[in-house]
């Protein structure tokens, strides 16, 4: 994910969450189908196998209405750290979105900094993606999501 300028959708948030939470509400498949993407979304994982090489395939439901194949492939994993992936699918019938993606933890006392980042193959990608997906409001929302998540999963200790 190098010489990224001007290429790269950025959002970050703090959780109230250790790495080690954060981390399994990024990698168990139950977990995911609660939080990932942004508000109206659902999905449903089909497959995870969280290693270089591994495979993550699911599927985003949005508001009922549509939905989106995707496919990515892990090519980096360092636990309660980074994850990192290429992402190629689409809505169905449709070309594919590819880019990589990055979802950095940081420990921030008893909280948990994450950064999500999306990196495309050029500047008009990006922008074309940030345009068509509503890109930089969605992922706030879906760490918007994330947080409610670990918050209502600290209360029955999950």
């Amino acid at each position: 994910m190098s010489d990224e300028k001007g290429r790269d959708i950025t959002v970050s948030r703090v959780l109230d969450a250790s790495p080690e939470r954060v981390w399994r509400a990024m990698t168990e498949p139950q977990a995911l189908a609660h939080w990932w993407g942004p508000r109206g979304c659902t999905a449903t994982v089909q497959k995870i196998d969280l290693r270089p090489g591994g495979e993550w395939i699911y599927r985003m439901n949005v508001y009922g209405l549509t939905s989106f194949h995707n496919h990515s492939v892990f090519t980096e994993v360092v636990e309660y750290e980074r994850i990192v992936y290429t992402n190629g699918g689409g809505k169905e019938g449709h070309g594919a979105s590819d880019f990589e993606s990055a979802l950095v933890l940081e420990p921030d006392g008893s909280q948990t900094s994450v950064t999500f980042r999306i990196v495309f193959a050029t500047p008009f990608f990006r922008d074309q993606f940030a345009r068509k997906y509503s890109a930089v409001d969605g992922g706030k929302q879906t760490l918007e999501r994330l947080a409610g998540y670990l918050a209502e999963t600290a209360a029955t200790g999950a």
